[in-house]
C-alpha cells in the first residue's frame, strides 16, 4: 500500500488549464494586496511558462491529425 508521499504514485497527467485558472486567480488576489504584487508578477512569469508547455503540447501533435476529416460508418 502507498503511502500519502510516495513518489512512484500514479497520479495521471496534470490538467494544465486547470492550473493555470486556478493561478490566474491567486495573481488577480494577490495584485490587490499591498506588497504583494511581486508575487503577482511571479505568478505571471508561471502563467507564461503554462502557456509555453501548453503550445509545446499542441505542437507534438501532427497537423494532419489535427485537420483529418473521419467519413460516417457505412451501415450494410
Amino acid at each position: 500500500m502507498a503511502g500519502p508521499f510516495e513518489t512512484r504514485r500514479s497520479a495521471g497527467p496534470i490538467d494544465l488549464g486547470t492550473v493555470r485558472d486556478i493561478l490566474s486567480v491567486i495573481r488577480e488576489d494577490l495584485q490587490r494586496l499591498p506588497g504583494l504584487q511581486l508575487a503577482a508578477e511571479l505568478l505571471g512569469c508561471a502563467l507564461d511558462e503554462i502557456a509555453m508547455a501548453e503550445q509545446r503540447q499542441t505542437a507534438s501533435i501532427p497537423r494532419s491529425v489535427l485537420d483529418a476529416r473521419f467519413r460516417p460508418r457505412r451501415r450494410h
